[in-house]
């Protein structure tokens, strides 16, 4: 049945091709039909083949309209010949070169898994992992599934023409353009806790998102707070469209829940430990049980719920210190969070202070993770949506357009407030 698979499936998806590439290209005529007579026009070849090598070191020659519209759809020439296929391995040369020869039955692709993660700032599987997976995977369903995806994310989140600087001002609160594992390795750098005679303050990490932009909006003193924190990481897919509204594209998609797995195998490397203060009651201990189960050998220094009143301030802050912790997850929500650790990391004698959020609801098991599906296509936060409508109403409904309209329609994106 598997060989039988194997040999049926790439007919499939070369009829599929063909297909869907006469059908775009017959769409496509009048606006090809004015590439031709413009070039004609301009005494050139209306196209051109471009040398592109796919991350498996193959050349193919890529059909390019040398003036007009769309110039890059002319590849769909190529799909039509069979040179190429609509979702397949990716043309990337950002990617590097993989060499496995058991991967070659696969075509390159204008849609790839890898590409589609990488649009979105996804931190999930790697090129050779994902196209072991296309392969593994391999079937019509999955085929229609990327194409489809690849077409949303092309269009809501393109690269091409981006700047990526290592840091950039969103609506007047900076945001550090990084890796994950740039984070990782800055979180980890920083982790020693502050003890001796002589001591700096701890290094303030926080995850930059619509809510805390829209929050700090209207709210010069929070934005200070922003600001003043050692480094401020893009959270969601939001942050990206605003990024690109000034012309720059996000690294990558750093939230704590993608963050945290490869934080935790780094500390538990260096023997460093965690102490996570938020949250409800019990939760904060679900999730450090959690993380323990899902990284043997993680230290945790300790744990304290979140639901507390401004006189046991001065205990936590002392608990926190008699657990020698070297980074603290700090889970109060925004602008709680932030005040609270930017008030107290002159006293706080750990290495680094995370402000996190809802992240202890998601690491306890509380509340479930958004399929891949939606995080591949940046709607996650429609996930959230639909588990709690009236907590997250404000939140989702109103504060996403209020932002995309300050972003792309007010322009102010760029504005120092």
């Amino acid at each position: 049945m598997h060989n039988t698979n194997s040999t049926l499936q790439p007919k499939l998806e070369r009829l599929l091709d063909l297909s869907l590439a006469c059908v775009t290209m017959l769409l496509l005529s009048p606006l090809w039909l004015i590439n031709v007579l413009l070039a004609v026009w301009q005494h050139k070849a209306p196209l051109v083949k471009i040398v592109q090598q796919d991350v498996l070191c193959r050349d193919h020659g890529l059909y390019r309209w040398q003036v007009g519209f769309l110039p890059t759809s002319a590849a769909l020439l190529n799909v039509a010949n069979g040179s190429l296929s609509l979702v397949g391995v990716s043309l990337n040369g950002g990617f590097g070169s993989i060499h496995r020869a058991d991967l070659h039955n696969l075509k390159a692709g204008l849609y790839s898994i890898a590409e589609i993660q990488h649009r979105v700032g996804l931190i999930g599987l790697t090129v050779e992992q994902s196209m072991a997976h296309h392969q593994a995977q391999r079937s019509t369903s999955l085929y229609l599934k990327y194409l489809l995806k690849g077409l949303f994310s092309s269009l809501l989140y393109r690269t091409a023409h981006l700047r990526a600087p290592s840091s950039f001002k969103l609506f007047g609160i900076r945001i550090d353009n990084l890796r994950m594992a740039q984070a990782v390795d800055l979180i980890c750098a920083d982790a020693a806790p502050r003890v001796g005679p002589v001591r700096r303050p701890c290094n303030v990490v926080n995850f930059i998102n619509v809510n805390s932009i829209n929050l700090a909006y209207r709210n010069r003193s929070f934005r200070h707070t922003l600001n003043r924190a050692n480094c401020t990481l893009a959270d969601g897919s939001g942050v990206r469209l605003g990024a690109r509204s000034m012309q720059v594209q996000l690294k990558d998609n750093i939230n704590g829940t993608d963050l945290m797995p490869i934080l935790c195998a780094q500390m538990v490397a260096q023997k460093r430990s965690l102490y996570l203060f938020g949250s409800a009651p019990g939760v904060a201990l679900k999730a450090a049980v959690a993380l323990q189960a899902n990284h043997p050998g993680l230290i945790i220094a300790g744990v304290q719920h979140g639901h507390l009143t401004d006189l046991d301030n001065d205990q936590i802050v002392e608990a926190i210190n008699a657990a020698q912790a070297d980074v603290l997850l700090v889970a109060l929500g925004s602008p709680i969070q932030e005040d609270w650790v930017m008030a107290n990391r002159l006293r706080l004698k750990v290495g680094t202070a995370i402000a996190v959020g809802g992240l202890f609801d998601f690491l306890s098991g509380n509340i479930p993770r958004a399929p891949l599906w939606m995080r591949e296509l940046g709607l996650e936060w429609v996930f959230r949506l639909i588990q709690e409508p009236r907590v997250k109403f404000t939140r989702y409904v109103i504060g996403n357009p209020l932002f995309l309209w300050r972003a792309f329609v007010l322009k102010k994106s760029q504005a120092d407030l």
